[in-house]
This record gives structure tokens, sequence and C-alpha cells, in this order.
């Protein structure tokens, strides 16, 4: 019998909730139960709670196999904060730290260790092993044990041999987001799971608003859309796209980094770091990069190319929107990416490959609700129609009659032989007088110049509409060419009618990005400048100290005392001994700048009430308060910068501004990082201790502030640490 009272506190405890989300407790109740258990939870479902929660209550080490040393650290890194014992155990641990955690495990001290599966192939850990009492062993992302998931990793396959190395058969739970039925079989049979507990609480995520849109300059839609202070995925099909884009962006002057694999190990490593730690918050990679990055606060995906299948689309998207708050996942399609990806996979002959791109295709150019279609693809019925959460619900799309035009667009491939490409097919169409058209006689053709109404974008997204009907088929060794299909005759010679789907404005536009309900943003950037700086501290990603949800909650209570702030979601008693007293310092200062605060967004969330019949819809932010009587214009940065110009010190302003000691230096470290504010870093740091800092930065492999603070001892503060760092940052 599990005690449920015993559940619930240590759920409090470590991990700062009140409830569970749906499926966790049944899938953590039938683990204590002793039974094996299969959960398929969406991504940010919470599948990690469903297994670190029972290994505390269980006797013994937890094994967790996790496919990759990013999410190992990134988990580990998580739990630690929380207070909980774990470790993990690849190829980047030295010999020394190897020794050490072994000794870890003989002595019981860790709860939950993270192997990768190659790790079942060492003799020594195995060795080690057999005397180490372990209850549960858990694979995550189980999908990749499985020749028909997307991600098949065939050492995943011998994790069952680690059931022979102990006495007592271990329980084991597996979970994964992307199972489909057969995956999910596969599953069951390769990790020999006995009557396993098993449990599909659905592959929907609800805070993700779908939009396809159809740009004729992809660049340019994504420069208009980007916002440059939150984090964003833009995913590339290649190699060469990643990097033109990512150039191009900088050159726009947004903070962006790229990740794919053909780029050095230290140099993906470090671009991956500057994403996770948000000192460039967009990143522009290939499908390389995200499986195991754990992120919570990525705003928005966007796909610059069409994925070749749902599944892996759908994986990408769920990158977005981990903390539970509003985001969006932006796909940019065109034509060309139906032709490459077909001229792709006419090479491979796969037809399994090849019905799972025509399903991609067909979500691209679909009228239903995005949502519905995606859900449906994986086995899920849904009672809804209309999300009015996907660019399909939000906008009005019109049907018109395109038969005449196809004819002449396959009449047109039919005299040409199969032996161009698009581009070709549409210069005859329009009537194009380039010299590859003349040289060749195309002019002399009889469908030559019978579109020459339309522009070329217009037919492209014609034959786009063909491609994806099977009318029209891509072939060619090198370079994409266009034939017809058998299916053609039906619209040449039966008259078959084929209808395009188009957009009709209605003011709606696509599904907007929001903020998971009403807060002070003023409260919110304050409390999130606060988050970088206890991150660079401790050498961890700004998520794992609180989420973007956790700061909404502190920015809409004002909790100022220890049992209010252990009321916010995510706070347990680590975090609040932790943290509490700095994010509370931050808010008390705001609330003596602003005392109506509080009370202004009370009346926003009425206000809202009444409009919307529920309180916290997450359409708008609160507006910024009416800031308290004071005789200085500008934001608070700028009354300190200006104290600062009179020649005050720190400890000066700190007195004057009755503001917290870590908030004037904060001020600081953002004021210093703008070339904007004239100021002098001998004013904050001695050129002795410049230049020991400078060399500690240089001969650093991790440059944030807790390892540089270690590294340098208790004759310099963080502050003088920080300070030389954001000149640098200002330098460059």
């Amino acid at each position: 019998m599990v005690d449920k009272e015993l559940l619930y506190a240590t759920l409090k405890k470590y991990f700062g909730y009140d409830s569970f989300r749906e499926g966790q407790e049944e899938l953590i109740t039938n683990t204590l139960q002793g039974n094996d258990v299969l959960g398929i939870m969406p991504t940010s479902g919470g599948k990690s709670l469903c297994y670190q929660l029972p290994a505390l209550l269980l006797d013994g080490m937890t094994i967790v196999v996790s496919p990759l040393v990013s999410l190992m650290k990134d988990q580990v890194d998580s739990l630690r904060e929380m207070g909980i014992a774990a470790a993990y155990l690849n190829s980047t641990l030295s010999r020394e730290e190897f020794l050490q955690l072994m000794d870890d495990m003989r002595s019981g001290q860790l709860k939950l260790l993270y192997i990768a599966p190659e790790r079942i192939d060492n003799e020594s850990f195995m060795n080690a092993l057999r005397f180490v009492k372990v209850p549960l062993l858990v694979v995550d992302e189980a999908h990749c044990i499985s020749q028909w998931g997307s991600d098949f990793r065939p050492a995943y396959q011998g994790v069952a041999r680690l059931y022979d190395l102990f006495d007592r058969r271990p329980m084991v739970a597996a979970f994964t987001a992307t199972a489909t039925e057969p995956v999910q079989d596969d599953i069951l049979v390769q990790l020999r799971l006995q009557n396993p507990f098993r449990l599909v609480t659905g592959f929907d995520r609800s805070n993700l608003a779908f939009s396809v849109e159809k740009p004729a300059d992809k660049f340019k839609f994504l420069v208009k859309d980007l916002n440059p202070k939150e984090a964003s995925i833009i995913y590339c099909s290649t190699r060469k796209n990643v990097e033109s884009v990512q150039k191009k962006l900088e050159q726009k002057g947004f903070a962006v980094t790229l990740y794919h694999a053909g780029l050095p190990e230290h140099e993906r490593q470090r671009n991956q770091d500057d994403f996770l730690f948000d000192r460039k918050p967009i990143m522009v990679a290939t499908n390389a990069f995200g499986m195991g990055i754990d992120k919570s606060n990525v705003r928005t995906v966007y796909h610059y190319n069409m994925p070749k299948n749902i599944e892996s689309y759908y994986q990408e998207a769920g990158r977005a929107g981990r903390d539970g708050e509003e985001a969006r996942v932006i796909l940019l399609f065109s034509t060309q990416d139906i032709i490459i990806n077909q001229l792709l996979n006419s090479k491979t002959n796969d037809s399994e490959a090849t019905n799972k791109l025509n399903k991609m295709i067909n979500y691209c150019y679909t009228n239903q609700c995005l949502r519905r279609y995606i859900l449906e693809y994986f086995g899920e019925t849904t009672a809804e129609l209309n999300c009015q959460h996907c660019s399909n619900c939000l906008r009005r799309t019109e049907q018109i009659d395109i038969t005449e035009e196809a004819q002449k667009i396959l009449s047109c491939v039919v005299r040409v032989r199969g032996r161009y490409g698009v581009q070709k097919i549409i210069g005859i169409l329009t009537g194009s007088k380039q010299k590859g058209i003349t040289d060749f006689g195309l002019d002399k053709l009889k469908t030559y110049g019978l579109m020459s109404a339309y522009n070329d974008g217009e037919i492209r997204e014609m034959i786009g509409v063909l491609i994806a009907d099977e009318y029209l088929q891509v072939t060619g060794d090198q370079y994409p060419l266009i034939q017809v299909t058998p299916k053609a005759l039906e619209i040449l010679k039966e008259g078959k009618k084929v209808g395009m789907s188009y957009a009709v404005e209605t003011g709606k536009g696509t599904a907007k990005q929001s903020g998971g309900g009403l807060y002070d943003t003023e409260l919110f950037d304050r409390l999130r400048s606060v988050r970088t700086e206890m991150a660079n501290e401790h050498g961890i990603p700004s998520y794992i100290v609180f989420s973007d949800s956790t700061l909404h909650e502190m920015a809409r209570n004002f909790p100022t005392d220890d049992e209010a702030f252990l009321r916010l979601s995510g706070v347990g008693e680590t975090k609040l001994e932790r943290y509490g007293e700095v994010f509370m310092g931050v808010i008390s200062d705001y609330v003596k700048e602003f005392p109506d605060a509080a009370s202004v967004l009370q009346q926003k969330l009425s206000e809202q009430k009444e409009e919307n019949g529920q309180a916290g819809n997450p359409e708008h932010k609160a507006k910024r308060p009416k800031p308290a009587q004071k005789n200085y214009a500008g934001t608070t940065f700028e009354e300190t910068y200006r104290l600062y110009q009179e020649g005050k010190t720190v400890e000066e302003i700190i007195v004057i501004r009755g503001l917290a000691r870590m908030t004037v230096e904060n001020h600081f470290r953002n004021l210093a990082e703008q070339s904007a504010y004239e100021m002098h870093l001998m004013d904050f740091v001695t050129d002795e201790q410049t230049e020991a800092i400078a060399r500690a930065i240089e001969e650093a492999e991790d440059q944030h502030l807790k390892p540089l603070k270690e590294k340098l001892g208790d004759d310099y503060s963080y502050f003088q640490i920080g300070m030389v760092l954001a000149f640098r940052k200002r330098e460059q």
C-alpha cells in the first residue's frame, strides 16, 4: 500500500509541487507497488518525475539509462539543485571522477545514477554494480530501443542484460514521448516487461500554437517574427542552410549561435552552452540538436524547411514550451521543400519513408485543424474539430478551382517528357525569354506562355499541390526533375476537378505567443536578470534555478515571506533555502519602489475576469504599474547610473536607494555590458584585481562566475568578477 501522505510530502519537499499532472500519480503508484510500467507522455508532460520521485522512496540506487550526455547533465544538475543525491556516468568523466563515483555507489550515497546505454558493455562498471542495491531500472527515451522508432540506438537493445546482474530483477520503468503503436509494442518485447502497467496520457501539447506559413521570403519572415530576447530554435534541413541563416541573422544584430554534426565537438559544446545559458538565446540547427536538451523556456520553434515526417516534426516542436507556458511552433513551407525531400526519398526506394513524407506534405496543405491532424496521425481521436490555437483555426480559408491550370501544368510536363525541373516548367508556362528556354526550342511548345498571367510563386504553389496530391512526382539522380504519374490521367483525360485553398485575411493572423496569464512584466524582467546572475554563480542554466513559469508566479503573487514563497509551483525546501532570500529581496525592493504594483495587477485580473468569464486569460499581460512618487525620471537602472555619474559609490547608492546589494550590483553589471553608458572599470575593481581576474578567465575552461570564484578565492567578490566579465562583453 502506497503512503499517499508521504508521496505528496515528498513531491512538495523536493519538487515544489502540490499536485500531480495527468498520469503521474498512477505511474508512480504502480512503480512503488512493484510493477513494471510503460509511460507514453507528451514532451513536458512530467515523465522525469514519474521515476525520480519513486527513486527517493525506494531503498537503494535507481539506474536511469539515458541516450545523451547533455540530457544526463541537465537532469543531474536539476536534481542536485533540489537537494537530491544524483550523478551521471559517461565518457566525459576523468579516471579520478570515475573512481569517486564507484565509491559513492558502493557506500550507498546515491539515489539516482544516469548512464549511457553503451556503459552496459563496461566490465568494471558492471562488476561494481553487482554489489549495489538497485530497486528500479529506468529506460528514458525508450523509443530508441525500437528499429521502428525515429531515433533507433542499437546499444539500447542491451539494456535487458542488466537484469541478469542482480539476484532479484529490479522493477523496470520505460518512458517516451514519441511512440506509435508498433513502437510501443516493440518496447514491451525488447525490454521484456512483465505484465506492465501501460499508460498513454495522450500526445496533445495544449500550450503549443501550431502555424504553417508560406512566405515569399522565409528569411524576411524570420527577421520580422523573431523576438531577440526570447529563446528560439530554428531548424534547417542542411548544414549549409544552418550556416547561411545563422550568419545572416548575426549580421542583422541577433545574438545567435549554430549547431550541426559537422562542427568540431568543442565548438558544438560551446555553442550549446551559449544557448542553454541564454548568452545567445537563438539557436539555428539541424536535427542533430535538441534530443536531450531540456531547456524549459524556449518560446518558439521554427522549421525553416519541412521535416521528412510527422514524428521528427513533433519531436522537434516539443522543445518549445517545456515549462508549460504558451509557446509557438512555426513551419515555414515552400514547394521546394517537397521537391528536395521527394528527390532524396526517390534514391532510397523506401515506401514507408515515402508514405510518412506524404503525411508531412499533407499537413502543410490541409485545411483542417493542425492539432487535430497531428493527434490523429498518432492514433488519438479528438472530439474537437477546431482548437482555436493554430493557424488553420485562426484563419479563414477559401477553396478555388485550379483544374484548368492543373491541366496546363501537367500538359507542359508531358510535352517535355519529364526532362526538366520546376523552374524550367514555370519558365515555359510564363513565356520566359531566358536562353535556357529559347536555345532549346522550348518557346515553340504549345504550352509556352499559357500561364503568363500568373507569377512564378503562384505557379510554384500549384505545382506543389499537384505533387502533394500525387499527380506529379519528383525524380532524378543529381537534380530534381518532375514527371507526371499515372494518376495525372484523371485530370488530363477524365476531367477530374482540382482544388487549392488559400488564406483569407480575417484580422486574427497566426497563433500568437502569450505569457501564461497576467503578471507584472517589469518585475518579471528584474527577476529574470537576478536568475541569470544566480545561474552564473552556480554554473548552471537559468531555467534550472527557476522556470519562467515560476517567475511569472512570483511576478503575479509578490511573495515576500517563506510561507508565500513555498506556495509557488516549483519551489521546494532546498530552493527556498538556496534562493529564497535573494528573490524575495528583489520583490520587496520592487514593492517599495512601486507600492501600488500588487493592487494594480489585481485590478487588471478582476477586469479580465469580467471580460472573459474566467481569470488568467493568457492573451494579455499586465501593464507596468504606476510608480511610487519619486524625484527622478527613467528606469531604475538609469537612476542607479545617474547617482554613479554624480560620483556616488556602490555602498552609497545602496543606502540612498534603499535597495538590496544584489539589486544594485545587478544594475551595474547590466549597465557595464552596454556601451551607451560611459563607465570605468577602475571605479569597481583595481588594476591589479582586473589583471588577476582576466588571467583566470583566459585559463579557465568554464568561464561562469562560480568556478572563477573558486579559482580566485575569497579576495575577489562575485561582483568584481562579474564586472570584469561585463566589460569584456562590452568590448566585444
